[in-house]
């Protein structure tokens, strides 16, 4: 469990930088679209639960690909239409995220969105205590406020930051993206949704992990499949609808080996996600978050291109090098107070756990029978003269 924690902070981490990294240098007509990025990314990691699905194997004697003895009931399993229909409204938050993270992403650099990303822990603690019914200790609530004062303050000072080097750089500066932020709020509040749904589902559904991913990415390959042609229906300028319709630009428009690289990051980053919180919790997902949040704020830094002479030479062959963000002591420190007050909410134990666990300790017939022990063994084997309560 612990290498796939290791694995889901080093993938989330690297998630929002490969997108503005595959953006970078680009007018805004010319990258990507991302309804149809997310389309593609969703399809092909449907296509690897199928894959897990009917367990293709290669027989060398005779040569040939052997496939599950029952890969059709599998995948019958996987196309169920009715529990694919039951997690359409999940799919939806999940595709309405992706959506809004990647154009939020347009707005803000990947540090930023990947540190603000951290409001999700409240969130996800007010709806686990509204729905889920769970708990919380003072210390925790406190831990979630000081989360959200922190990224507050983490956030507009980087903005001044951000302001002030541009005016010693003599650049026009700008005050703050109010876009960016709304497009990340609304990007938490549909994951959080989303995400409190999956989880109430995969833990709640005896099927495999396997068939319960591929039947949440049917439904999201469904929902994506609208938005890619219903979107652009919904802009009002020609000129914009243009640019949005993947029947003008094309659907692989602006595509070249850094999106292809960050699409296919993507799928292990999903499935893994799905596993933690299946075999785990949401809230556990959210608190590994914190780390990558960190790592990714420290590679905004210290871009993509710099470091050993090889992995630069194989950055620069899929393209330009990530430009460096600047750096601030301050911005530094509030980054780690975020992944340190979110660390102390995650270890802490929730009043649920407390109290089953002081329920365990201080039962009656525990403590006679603790005291019978003890009287025995001073009285010489004599059992006390007290009855029991």
């Amino acid at each position: 469990m612990d290498f796939l924690v290791l694995s889901f902070v080093l993938l989330d981490a690297t998630k929002p930088l490969l997108v503005s990294w595959a953006n970078q240098q680009r007018a805004p007509g010319e990258r990507f679209l991302h309804g149809t990025f997310i389309l593609v990314q969703t399809s092909l990691s449907l296509l690897v639960g199928w894959g897990i699905a009917v367990q293709p194997c290669i027989a060398l004697h005779p040569t040939r690909l052997q496939l599950h003895s029952a890969w059709r009931l599998r995948i019958g399993r996987c196309l169920d239409i009715r529990a694919v229909t039951k997690q359409l409204p999940c799919a939806c938050c999940l595709c309405l995220s992706k959506l809004l993270l990647l154009m939020a992403l347009s707005h803000l650099d990947a540090g930023t969105v990947r540190v603000f990303g951290q409001s999700s822990l409240p969130l996800v603690g007010i709806g686990s205590a509204v729905f889920l019914s769970k708990r919380y200790t003072v210390q925790q609530w406190c831990s979630l406020v000081a989360i959200s004062v922190a990224l507050v303050t983490f956030y507009y000072v980087k903005e001044e930051v951000r302001q002030k080097n541009h005016r010693l750089a003599q650049l026009p500066g700008r005050g703050v993206d109010t876009a960016g932020m709304l497009l990340i709020l609304a990007s938490i509040g549909f994951n959080c949704l989303g995400a409190l749904i999956v989880e109430k589902f995969l833990k709640g559904d005896r099927g495999r992990l396997h068939q319960q991913k591929s039947q949440l990415l049917l439904g999201e390959v469904l929902v994506n499949g609208v938005l890619v042609v219903g979107m652009p229906l919904l802009v009002r300028d020609p000129v914009a609808r243009a640019q949005l319709s993947p029947w003008h630009r094309g659907f692989f428009a602006g595509w070249d080996l850094r999106v292809l690289t960050c699409a296919l990051i993507w799928i292990p980053a999903g499935w893994i996600t799905t596993m933690v919180v299946k075999r785990r919790s949401h809230l556990l997902k959210t608190v590994a978050q914190a780390s990558s949040s960190v790592l990714t704020y420290i590679f905004t830094v210290v871009p993509l291109g710099s470091g050993p002479r090889q992995w630069s030479y194989l950055v620069t062959l899929l393209g330009p090098p990530l430009d460096p963000e600047p750096l601030s002591s301050a911005v530094v420190l509030l980054s780690l107070a975020v992944m340190l007050a979110a660390l102390t909410f995650g270890l802490d134990k929730t009043k649920d756990s407390e109290a089953s666990r002081g329920a365990a300790t201080w039962r009656p017939d525990g403590v006679y029978k603790a005291l019978e022990s003890a009287w025995s063994q001073e009285s010489g084997g004599r059992q006390p003269s007290a009855t029991r309560p």
